[in-house]
């Protein structure tokens, strides 16, 4: 039994059988629609108990929109459903197909709420969203800073390298420190740490990076020290 589908099988699908079945008026649900109601046809997979194919096309939606009161309220139900409001991402798209399995009709338009992608868009970064929606301080929401086409702060930067330095030592290698970070991310409690790629954009190589650390630890404020070191130009990632 098939357990997965993509945007374009189930486009040739639709039109397939559409014409073959017009005399009898067999009404065919557009991806279009899918894409309205769950945000992208991906996530309508989901809700569907379907496997997603990595090349799975996510469109919106044509003329498609969350207001931002909308994503207000759906970030507060998922950090009262999760009990955290700190969730992750990973943890609100968990949070997101079980508010939509086994729902349907009216209860479905009340359970729909937006997919992350689109939160981004409309609120610019996660942590943004968090604030937005009351959910974090702009002090609390600041070490949760993805960096990603964003400017990183110099005081996360720094953060993250001495939680590292806590909990692998000093000297690390790149491969280990990289393999510690990915796991560190699904951590919503704990500053988000910079990845090697922005250290080594910002100190030009990795040698750099740890000749930096060991200069900070013997200070008197590493902290101080490492965020110094980060704070000329800017720093993205």
């Amino acid at each position: 039994e098939k357990t997965t589908i993509t945007l374009g099988e189930y486009q040739a699908w639709a039109r397939k059988h559409q014409s073959r079945d017009v005399s009898e008026r067999t009404l065919i649900v557009s991806s279009g629609a899918f894409c309205s109601r769950f945000g992208s046809f991906a996530d309508a997979c989901h809700a569907a108990g379907l496997k997603v194919m990595a090349k799975t096309r996510r469109p919106t939606g044509a003329n498609w929109r969350w207001s931002r009161e909308r994503i207000r309220e759906a970030l507060r139900r998922a950090a009262a459903d999760i009990g955290d409001p700190a969730f992750t991402i990973a943890q609100y798209r968990a949070w997101r197909i079980r508010t939509l399995e086994g729902t349907e009709g009216d209860a479905l338009n009340e359970a729909i709420v937006p997919s992350y992608e689109p939160i981004r868009k409309a609120m610019g970064s996660w942590p943004e969203a968090k604030i937005d929606a009351g959910l974090l301080s702009p002090d609390e929401a600041g070490g949760r800073s993805t960096g990603k086409g964003k400017k990183m702060p110099p005081q996360q930067i720094a953060d993250g390298l001495l939680l590292a330095v806590d909990e692998l030592g000093h000297p690390c290698t790149e491969v280990r420190y990289g393999a510690w970070r990915a796991r560190n991310l699904s951590n919503s409690l704990n500053t988000r740490p910079p990845s090697p790629g922005l250290l080594k954009k910002k100190l030009k190589n990795w040698t750099n990076v740890q000749r930096t650390v060991a200069e900070a630890l013997s200070t008197d404020n590493p902290r101080t020290t490492l965020t110094t070191a980060f704070e000329d130009g800017p720093t993205r990632g």
